[in-house]
């Protein structure tokens, strides 16, 4: 299973805020059946005929929930994220949209982005449910660590390869809750450059990144917080990267 959100380029006019009218033909592709169809079990709700998705996962014997937002979210978007919140307290939420924060010129630092802040104080800065927020739209890899009202760490990830080779090469980033460590591992691999023409590699094609923010580690003790830790049983694969 896997959630969408739509980007920017996905709307009709991407200084508005999000509606239906607004994100017509990516809904022809993307609306409330198809991602409640692909999301099987894990499906919890969708908002906007499918522009914002909710769905809770298991892993490691506990409950996970990803929580997709709209491009330019509006108001009662806020309003239907509380509510699913509300109705699955202590779950941990990984919050995905396509911008929160931005990248500095240093193409180091994290930079506010005025949806994202609204986004904080008006959503998750009052959730301590909320773990994380990952996002892309800005060419690059930063992480901010912020703190929410309840005195916890949010991280705020931002990663966006669609300036590499042919339109991203293949970069993905992978995010490994260790329950036994009390962290999250984050690394930026590509198995696209592992099967590409070897004769027309460059120094570019790297297989694993690890510059700054592409490979890192973020402490998060889960038992404490909720009361996460690895059950006797579970299935345990290793490090998936």
């Amino acid at each position: 299973p896997y959630s969408v959100v739509p980007g920017n380029h996905d709307v009709a006019d991407m200084n508005a805020r999000s509606s239906e009218a607004n994100s017509w033909q990516y809904l022809q592709r993307f609306d409330a059946g198809r991602m409640a169809a692909q999301g099987g079990e894990t499906f919890v709700d969708s908002f906007q005929n499918g522009l914002s998705t909710a769905y809770i996962f298991e892993a490691e014997g506990h409950e996970w929930m990803s929580l997709a937002l709209a491009w330019n979210a509006s108001a009662d978007t806020f309003a239907w994220a509380q509510r699913v919140i509300d109705a699955n307290p202590g779950i941990p939420v990984i919050l995905s949209s396509h911008a929160v924060i931005n990248i500095a010129l240093d193409q180091t630092s994290p930079a506010d982005w005025w949806w994202g802040e609204e986004l904080w104080n008006q959503l998750i800065r009052s959730n301590d449910e909320i773990i994380m927020t990952v996002n892309g739209h800005f060419h690059g890899t930063t992480m901010r660590e912020r703190t929410n009202d309840f005195g916890h760490p949010v991280y705020q990830v931002l990663t966006d390869y669609q300036m590499a080779a042919d339109g991203g090469n293949g970069y993905m980033t992978l995010f490994e809750f260790d329950l036994t460590n009390d962290r999250i591992d984050v690394e930026s691999v590509s198995p696209w450059v592992t099967v590409k023409d070897k004769e027309s590699l460059t120094a570019n094609d790297t297989p694993v990144l690890d510059g700054k923010w592409q490979s890192f580690s973020l402490p998060l003790d889960f038992e404490s917080r909720f009361g996460y830790s690895v059950t006797p049983g579970s299935e345990t694969k290793g490090d998936l990267s």
